[in-house]
């Protein structure tokens, strides 16, 4: 009867322990899911055109997270590599969006002239409700909300909530633009 006893409380045991660490996991997946993401956003942006000529980036559109919006979206033109083209924000690039779509919780990627859509490539999902976010800083680190000509950072926000155990993970960083 007393092994009987120590079996069961031994198996109990055990089990809590795999349930733990396959929780544990699950989030340390979701947390390097969400790195990745704001990395590879992160390495875009640093990318964004400098228009010298007329002094500011060439950002086609962006919804500051100060704007109430069901879809947190950016779209830019990035220098193709090589290029020397300083003064048109059109000439020599590629065009990048990104956008969350709430209703399916994820945030997409795409290097096309059309705005992002909830059918583009899948950057990352299980995106909380309003948990992707931008947020524009001038070169002195005030917050702006209007006006491209004075960004010199951007603040990207992404909370993304684990599948497994509900936990939400929250991740954030802040890139600076470069003038070429």
């Amino acid at each position: 009867m007393l092994i009987g006893i120590l079996a069961t409380v031994g198996s109990n045991m055990m089990s809590d322990s795999f349930t733990t660490t396959r929780m544990v996991n699950a989030g340390n997946a979701s947390a390097g899911e969400a790195r990745y993401a704001l990395e590879r956003l992160a390495r875009e942006i640093r990318e964004v055109k400098y228009n010298v000529s007329a002094g500011y980036y060439c950002f086609i559109n962006w919804t500051p997270s100060t704007n109430p919006s069901t879809t947190s979206s950016l779209r830019f033109y990035k220098r193709i590599a090589g290029s020397t083209e300083v003064s048109d924000c059109t000439a020599e690039v590629t065009p990048v969006g990104t956008a969350y779509f709430s209703d399916k919780q994820i945030v997409t990627l795409n290097y096309s002239s059309s705005a992002p859509a909830n059918t583009d490539p899948v950057l990352i999902n299980q995106v909380d409700t309003n948990g992707f976010t931008f947020d524009f800083y001038k070169s002195d680190g005030t917050a702006l909300a209007t006006g491209i000509a004075d960004i010199g950072f951007v603040q990207i926000t992404l909370k993304v909530k684990d599948a497994t155990s509900g936990q939400l993970i929250s991740q954030r960083t802040r890139v600076a633009l470069r003038n070429f």
